[in-house]
């Protein structure tokens, strides 16, 4: 009886000495125990001393339901209509922090029918699991207040949430991640930058297909959307480091929707740098780490190669040392990086054009330039602040000028950045009285 209880455990055996007849490692039973547990059953022996033993189990399958598989040689247009034709209506949770990386797999979903809510973080997914009824969940590992890892462990707790499709989204693809996700309770594991192939054949082989009512495939397709300006997309593949080929399959080839992501990436992403700074100085690392790991996924989905690979680079130096003369070089060379490819994007998005606009409250520019002027002639930490509050404007009254001022105040050479405003402030005549 001893032995009956530990023979599902890895490495064990009924018979452990080095005399028996047939070898093995121990681990056959250890993995059919796994996988039966994966497909919702309960595995088990019964065994009686000279009469022999009998292994049983019990797995749950769909009543009916052919296997799906998107063959290698199908298109991503095949993919897309099976799952509109088969699952759509579904109402899927996503919990995904980032919001470009939200953006991208929301537009996926909806392109094939299905319905979304959206968590910010694990514990509102947590929240929403308990509350709603999902066909099933795309679970980000990296997020703030709660990760994926504990908010699956926390759903699987709930009642009726075993079963629960539970699909995990990482820009992390080894294969101890995968495993992590597995033994958190996790179904499936999904690489970012969520390839929509692969998004939809996952769904595929978890969506329960819905009921047919009439004829097969009514769900119509999404109408075609506008493409992007022809000038603005040439301009757009031009920009160093990125691959738009790569940011567009993301998107399904939505061009105006990839432009505005573009957008939306120049706006949240130059003061990730300080954030992680500050994370650092205050001994956060998780955060610093997560926050190098968010910019890497939100990169990787637009094609923003050099930005990702310098943001996977800067993960896995603060994974290895929080030490943050150690990290200072490869954060200000990231920085540097995210703030020339956001001024280009910008360029790029309004129509090419390298001068600050004059639309802008010429008054309240200056009176915000004298302020950090004060404040960078005084070496006050303060100006880091009150650069970020009033970026838009400052890049509005001082146009090419202020990203290399905003990348000196960022490496702390508040002198240097002194000096800079200074001279921008001649060129531009920012200062002049409104």
């Amino acid at each position: 009886m001893e032995k009956q209880l530990v023979i599902f455990e890895a490495f064990q055996q009924a018979e452990g000495s080095t005399s028996r007849k047939y070898g093995g490692t121990g681990l056959g039973l250890a993995i059919t125990k796994r996988l039966v547990q994966l497909m919702g059953g309960e595995i088990g022996i019964a065994s009686e001393v000279g009469r022999g033993s009998t292994f049983w189990f019990t797995v749950r399958l769909r009543r009916g339901r052919k296997a799906v598989r998107v063959a290698s040689g199908g298109t991503q247009a095949h993919a897309e209509a099976l799952l509109r034709q088969r699952a759509a209506g579904h109402r899927i949770l996503l919990a995904e922090d980032n919001p470009i990386n939200q953006e991208v797999a929301k537009g996926l979903l909806d392109a094939v029918g299905l319905h979304t809510d959206l968590a910010t973080n694990g514990e509102e997914a947590l929240q929403l699991a308990q509350q709603n009824e999902y066909a099933a969940v795309l679970m980000d590992m990296q997020m703030p207040v709660m990760d994926g890892i504990a908010a699956t462990q926390a759903i699987r707790q709930l009642p009726e949430r075993q079963r629960l499709p539970i699909l995990a989204m990482t820009a992390n693809a080894f294969a101890d991640d995968r495993q992590r996700c597995l033994d958190a309770g996790m179904n499936d594991h999904l690489a970012k930058p969520v390839n929509p192939d692969e998004l939809y054949s996952c769904l595929l082989r978890w969506l329960p297909e819905q009921p047919v009512v009439g004829t097969r495939g009514t769900q119509p397709a999404p109408a075609p959307e506008a493409p992007a300006d022809l000038n603005v997309m040439s301009r757009v593949r031009a920009i160093a480091g990125l691959d738009a080929a790569r940011g567009l399959h993301s998107l399904r080839g939505r061009e105006s929707a990839y432009c505005a992501l573009l957008g939306t990436f120049a706006g949240n992403h130059t003061e990730d740098m300080s954030h992680a700074r500050q994370a650092l100085f205050e001994e956060r690392t998780a955060d610093a780490r997560r926050i190098a790991h968010s910019l890497k996924g939100a990169a990787a989905s637009l094609g923003l190669k050099s930005i990702e690979a310098s943001a996977r680079r800067l993960e896995a130096a603060i994974s290895d040392s929080a030490r943050f003369d150690l990290l200072a070089p490869q954060m200000q060379e990231l920085e540097k990086l995210l703030l020339d490819t956001s001024a280009a994007i910008v360029t790029a998005l309004g129509g090419g054009q390298t001068t600050a606009p004059l639309t802008h409250d010429h008054e309240a520019a200056a009176g915000v330039i004298r302020t950090l002027a004060q404040l960078l002639a005084d070496d006050d930490p303060a100006a880091a602040a009150h650069a970020r509050e009033h970026g838009a404007l400052l890049q509005a009254a001082l146009g090419d000028d202020w990203p290399g001022i905003q990348r000196q105040i960022a490496a702390f050479d508040l002198s240097g950045a002194a000096s800079s405003l200074a001279a921008a402030c001649t060129r531009t005549h920012a200062l002049k009285d409104s």
